[in-house]
Protein backbone atom coordinates (compact mmCIF):
# COMPACT_ATOMS: atom_id res chain seq x y z
CA UNK A 1 0.00 0.00 0.00
CA UNK A 2 1.28 3.49 -0.87
CA UNK A 3 2.08 6.38 1.53
CA UNK A 4 -0.98 7.97 -0.08
CA UNK A 5 -3.24 5.52 0.32
CA UNK A 6 -2.39 5.42 4.17
CA UNK A 7 -3.03 8.71 4.21
CA UNK A 8 -5.90 8.84 2.54
CA UNK A 9 -7.18 5.70 5.37
CA UNK A 10 -6.19 7.79 7.83
CA UNK A 11 -8.06 10.64 7.43
CA UNK A 12 -11.23 8.36 6.93
CA UNK A 13 -10.92 6.53 10.05
CA UNK A 14 -10.10 10.48 11.88
CA UNK A 15 -13.13 11.91 10.04
CA UNK A 16 -15.41 8.86 11.46
CA UNK A 17 -14.41 9.25 14.95
CA UNK A 18 -15.09 12.66 14.67
CA UNK A 19 -18.55 12.31 13.62
CA UNK A 20 -19.21 9.89 16.51
CA UNK A 21 -17.82 11.92 19.23
CA UNK A 22 -19.98 15.18 17.80
CA UNK A 23 -22.95 12.74 17.96
CA UNK A 24 -21.66 10.66 21.44
CA UNK A 25 -25.08 12.18 22.84
CA UNK A 26 -27.52 11.07 19.89
CA UNK A 27 -26.01 7.33 20.05
CA UNK A 28 -26.14 6.78 23.45
CA UNK A 29 -30.00 7.74 23.48
CA UNK A 30 -30.13 5.52 20.84
CA UNK A 31 -28.95 3.01 22.37
CA UNK A 32 -30.91 3.34 25.39
CA UNK A 33 -34.22 3.61 23.52
CA UNK A 34 -33.04 0.13 21.86
CA UNK A 35 -32.59 -1.47 25.47
CA UNK A 36 -35.90 0.07 26.45
CA UNK A 37 -37.73 -1.22 23.68
CA UNK A 38 -35.91 -5.10 24.48
CA UNK A 39 -36.68 -5.11 28.10
CA UNK A 40 -40.36 -3.96 27.38
CA UNK A 41 -40.71 -6.73 24.73
CA UNK A 42 -39.70 -9.17 27.67
CA UNK A 43 -41.82 -7.65 30.42
CA UNK A 44 -44.78 -7.25 28.39
CA UNK A 45 -44.97 -10.87 26.67
CA UNK A 46 -47.08 -13.42 27.95
CA UNK A 47 -45.66 -16.17 29.94
CA UNK A 48 -45.92 -19.92 27.80
CA UNK A 49 -46.63 -22.82 29.94
CA UNK A 50 -45.62 -26.06 28.55
CA UNK A 51 -46.90 -29.56 29.37
CA UNK A 52 -45.81 -32.90 27.23
CA UNK A 53 -45.96 -36.32 26.97
CA UNK A 54 -43.89 -39.44 26.10
CA UNK A 55 -44.89 -42.75 24.97
CA UNK A 56 -44.27 -45.58 23.24
CA UNK A 57 -46.56 -47.53 20.66
CA UNK A 58 -47.01 -51.67 21.20
CA UNK A 59 -46.52 -53.39 18.27
CA UNK A 60 -48.87 -55.94 15.99
CA UNK A 61 -48.89 -59.14 18.05
CA UNK A 62 -50.67 -60.84 14.59
CA UNK A 63 -47.42 -63.11 13.80
CA UNK A 64 -47.63 -64.68 17.95
CA UNK A 65 -51.64 -65.08 17.32
CA UNK A 66 -52.84 -68.69 16.54
CA UNK A 67 -54.31 -67.45 13.16
CA UNK A 68 -50.38 -66.41 12.72
CA UNK A 69 -49.34 -70.13 13.68
CA UNK A 70 -52.19 -71.43 11.43
CA UNK A 71 -50.72 -69.35 8.78
CA UNK A 72 -47.42 -70.63 9.22
CA UNK A 73 -48.73 -73.83 8.71
CA UNK A 74 -50.09 -73.45 5.77
CA UNK A 75 -47.36 -71.99 4.17
CA UNK A 76 -48.08 -68.16 4.42
CA UNK A 77 -46.34 -65.62 5.82
CA UNK A 78 -48.06 -62.63 7.48
CA UNK A 79 -46.23 -59.55 8.12
CA UNK A 80 -43.81 -58.77 11.47
CA UNK A 81 -45.04 -55.27 11.47
CA UNK A 82 -47.71 -53.40 10.76
CA UNK A 83 -47.04 -49.51 9.17
CA UNK A 84 -49.98 -48.09 11.25
CA UNK A 85 -48.60 -48.57 14.66
CA UNK A 86 -45.28 -47.21 14.12
CA UNK A 87 -44.02 -43.92 15.16
CA UNK A 88 -44.16 -41.80 12.66
CA UNK A 89 -47.71 -42.90 12.58
CA UNK A 90 -48.63 -41.68 15.40
CA UNK A 91 -46.88 -38.16 15.12
CA UNK A 92 -49.16 -37.67 12.28
CA UNK A 93 -51.94 -38.83 14.12
CA UNK A 94 -51.41 -36.07 16.83
CA UNK A 95 -51.75 -33.42 14.75
CA UNK A 96 -54.91 -35.17 12.63
CA UNK A 97 -58.49 -33.85 12.49
CA UNK A 98 -59.43 -37.11 13.89
CA UNK A 99 -58.02 -35.32 17.44
CA UNK A 100 -57.93 -32.34 16.91
CA UNK A 101 -61.43 -31.54 15.91
CA UNK A 102 -62.50 -33.40 19.39
CA UNK A 103 -60.71 -30.96 21.31
CA UNK A 104 -61.42 -27.76 19.91
CA UNK A 105 -65.38 -28.64 20.23
CA UNK A 106 -63.94 -28.93 23.81
CA UNK A 107 -64.53 -26.97 26.90
CA UNK A 108 -62.10 -25.96 30.03
CA UNK A 109 -62.76 -26.16 33.63
CA UNK A 110 -59.69 -22.62 34.06
CA UNK A 111 -58.75 -22.69 37.84
CA UNK A 112 -57.02 -19.35 36.64
CA UNK A 113 -60.39 -17.66 35.87
CA UNK A 114 -61.83 -18.89 39.16
CA UNK A 115 -63.32 -22.68 37.72
CA UNK A 116 -65.36 -21.09 35.22
CA UNK A 117 -65.92 -23.56 32.18
CA UNK A 118 -64.98 -21.75 28.85
CA UNK A 119 -64.95 -23.01 25.09
CA UNK A 120 -62.22 -24.10 23.19
CA UNK A 121 -63.35 -21.78 20.20
CA UNK A 122 -63.80 -18.66 22.76
CA UNK A 123 -60.67 -19.04 24.77
CA UNK A 124 -57.94 -19.14 21.87
CA UNK A 125 -60.65 -15.89 20.13
CA UNK A 126 -61.54 -17.84 17.65
CA UNK A 127 -63.38 -15.22 15.04
CA UNK A 128 -67.13 -15.45 15.14
CA UNK A 129 -68.99 -17.06 11.60
CA UNK A 130 -69.88 -20.29 11.06
CA UNK A 131 -69.61 -23.42 12.99
CA UNK A 132 -67.54 -25.71 10.65
CA UNK A 133 -65.02 -22.52 9.76
CA UNK A 134 -64.36 -21.75 13.32
CA UNK A 135 -63.62 -25.30 13.87
CA UNK A 136 -61.51 -25.28 10.99
CA UNK A 137 -59.42 -22.10 12.36
CA UNK A 138 -59.27 -23.79 15.68
CA UNK A 139 -58.06 -27.31 14.01
CA UNK A 140 -55.34 -24.91 12.10
CA UNK A 141 -54.08 -23.51 15.17
CA UNK A 142 -53.77 -26.50 17.35
CA UNK A 143 -51.73 -28.07 14.19
CA UNK A 144 -49.65 -24.72 15.06
CA UNK A 145 -49.32 -25.73 19.17
CA UNK A 146 -49.26 -29.17 18.92
CA UNK A 147 -45.58 -30.43 18.17
CA UNK A 148 -44.99 -34.31 18.02
CA UNK A 149 -41.81 -35.30 18.08
CA UNK A 150 -39.79 -39.32 17.21
CA UNK A 151 -36.58 -40.27 18.62
CA UNK A 152 -36.01 -42.37 16.03
CA UNK A 153 -33.42 -44.71 17.93
CA UNK A 154 -35.75 -45.70 20.41
CA UNK A 155 -38.93 -45.33 19.27
CA UNK A 156 -40.25 -42.98 21.88
CA UNK A 157 -43.52 -40.65 20.40
CA UNK A 158 -42.92 -37.46 22.48
CA UNK A 159 -45.65 -34.66 22.23
CA UNK A 160 -45.65 -30.75 23.80
CA UNK A 161 -47.61 -27.71 23.77
CA UNK A 162 -47.36 -23.95 24.68
CA UNK A 163 -50.14 -22.35 26.18
CA UNK A 164 -50.61 -19.25 28.53
CA UNK A 165 -52.55 -21.31 30.69
CA UNK A 166 -50.97 -24.05 32.47
CA UNK A 167 -54.47 -26.54 33.05
CA UNK A 168 -55.28 -26.00 29.15
CA UNK A 169 -51.92 -27.08 28.59
CA UNK A 170 -52.04 -29.91 30.33
CA UNK A 171 -55.96 -30.52 29.77
CA UNK A 172 -54.65 -30.86 25.43
CA UNK A 173 -51.92 -33.00 25.84
CA UNK A 174 -53.93 -35.97 28.46
CA UNK A 175 -56.53 -35.35 25.72
CA UNK A 176 -54.18 -36.03 22.83
CA UNK A 177 -53.00 -39.00 24.77
CA UNK A 178 -56.43 -40.47 25.18
CA UNK A 179 -57.67 -39.71 22.24
CA UNK A 180 -54.39 -41.73 20.83
CA UNK A 181 -55.43 -44.48 22.84
CA UNK A 182 -58.98 -44.17 21.98
CA UNK A 183 -58.53 -44.34 18.06
CA UNK A 184 -55.92 -47.27 18.59
CA UNK A 185 -58.49 -49.18 20.73
CA UNK A 186 -61.52 -48.95 17.96
CA UNK A 187 -58.44 -49.40 15.02
CA UNK A 188 -57.85 -52.65 16.48
CA UNK A 189 -61.71 -53.75 18.09
CA UNK A 190 -62.45 -52.96 14.44
CA UNK A 191 -59.65 -55.37 12.80
CA UNK A 192 -60.83 -57.95 15.40
CA UNK A 193 -64.46 -58.00 14.70
CA UNK A 194 -63.35 -58.71 10.75
CA UNK A 195 -61.19 -61.55 11.78
CA UNK A 196 -63.77 -63.06 13.82
CA UNK A 197 -66.33 -62.80 11.20
CA UNK A 198 -64.57 -64.31 9.10
CA UNK A 199 -63.02 -67.10 11.51
CA UNK A 200 -66.32 -67.46 12.57
CA UNK A 201 -67.70 -68.41 8.98
CA UNK A 202 -64.19 -70.75 8.33
CA UNK A 203 -65.02 -72.77 11.35
CA UNK A 204 -67.90 -73.92 10.69
CA UNK A 205 -66.78 -75.19 7.29
CA UNK A 206 -63.83 -76.45 9.15
CA UNK A 207 -66.29 -78.25 11.80
CA UNK A 208 -68.46 -79.82 9.05
CA UNK A 209 -65.68 -81.35 7.26
CA UNK A 210 -63.95 -82.38 10.46
CA UNK A 211 -67.30 -83.93 10.98
CA UNK A 212 -67.35 -85.93 7.69
CA UNK A 213 -63.73 -87.31 8.11
CA UNK A 214 -65.14 -88.48 11.23
CA UNK A 215 -68.01 -90.25 9.58
CA UNK A 216 -65.45 -91.62 6.86
CA UNK A 217 -63.43 -93.32 9.27
CA UNK A 218 -66.11 -94.53 11.47
CA UNK A 219 -68.04 -96.20 8.10
CA UNK A 220 -64.80 -98.01 7.32
CA UNK A 221 -64.23 -99.43 11.03
CA UNK A 222 -67.46 -100.60 11.21
CA UNK A 223 -67.48 -102.40 7.27
CA UNK A 224 -63.63 -103.48 8.34
CA UNK A 225 -63.50 -105.34 11.83
CA UNK A 226 -60.46 -107.21 10.59
CA UNK A 227 -58.10 -104.65 8.73
CA UNK A 228 -55.50 -106.04 9.72
CA UNK A 229 -55.21 -108.96 7.98
CA UNK A 230 -54.96 -107.02 4.46
CA UNK A 231 -52.30 -104.44 3.52
CA UNK A 232 -54.63 -102.73 1.56
CA UNK A 233 -57.04 -101.98 4.14
CA UNK A 234 -54.24 -101.44 6.08
CA UNK A 235 -52.97 -98.80 4.60
CA UNK A 236 -56.36 -97.16 4.17
CA UNK A 237 -56.93 -96.91 7.97
CA UNK A 238 -53.64 -95.13 7.89
CA UNK A 239 -54.58 -92.57 5.35
CA UNK A 240 -58.09 -91.74 7.37
CA UNK A 241 -56.58 -91.20 10.16
CA UNK A 242 -53.81 -88.95 8.87
CA UNK A 243 -57.20 -87.25 7.42
CA UNK A 244 -58.47 -86.94 11.02
CA UNK A 245 -55.64 -85.75 12.86
CA UNK A 246 -55.03 -82.59 10.14
CA UNK A 247 -58.73 -81.71 9.80
CA UNK A 248 -58.08 -81.93 14.49
CA UNK A 249 -55.59 -79.87 13.87
CA UNK A 250 -56.63 -77.17 11.67
CA UNK A 251 -60.12 -77.49 13.75
CA UNK A 252 -57.98 -76.78 17.19
CA UNK A 253 -56.02 -73.91 15.67
CA UNK A 254 -59.17 -72.03 14.30
CA UNK A 255 -61.51 -72.69 17.61
CA UNK A 256 -58.01 -70.86 19.02
CA UNK A 257 -57.70 -68.03 16.78
CA UNK A 258 -61.32 -67.36 16.89
CA UNK A 259 -61.41 -67.00 20.81
CA UNK A 260 -58.25 -64.71 20.62
CA UNK A 261 -60.59 -62.43 17.98
CA UNK A 262 -63.33 -62.73 20.21
CA UNK A 263 -61.00 -61.48 23.23
CA UNK A 264 -58.96 -58.30 21.52
CA UNK A 265 -63.13 -57.67 20.00
CA UNK A 266 -63.85 -56.58 23.32
CA UNK A 267 -60.30 -55.53 25.31
CA UNK A 268 -59.66 -51.55 26.30
CA UNK A 269 -56.29 -51.88 27.93
CA UNK A 270 -53.73 -49.14 26.54
CA UNK A 271 -52.04 -49.89 23.64
CA UNK A 272 -49.47 -47.21 24.16
CA UNK A 273 -46.84 -47.34 27.05
CA UNK A 274 -46.34 -43.98 28.80
CA UNK A 275 -42.93 -42.90 29.60
CA UNK A 276 -43.06 -39.18 31.08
Amino acid sequence: MTEEALQEEESSLFALGNALLRNRWRVVRWAGVGAAVAALSVVYSPTLFQASASFVPQGSDVGRSPLGGLAGQLGVTLPASNPSVSPDFYSSLLQSRELLGHITRDTFIMRELGNRRVAFLDLFKIVPGAASRREKLGVKLLTELVKPTVDKKTGIVRVELNTRWPTVSLDIVTALIAGVNEYNQRSRQTQAAAERKFLESRLATASADLRAVEDRLEEFLRTNRAFTTSAQLTFENERLKRNLALHQQVFTTLTQAYEDARIREVRDTPVITMVE
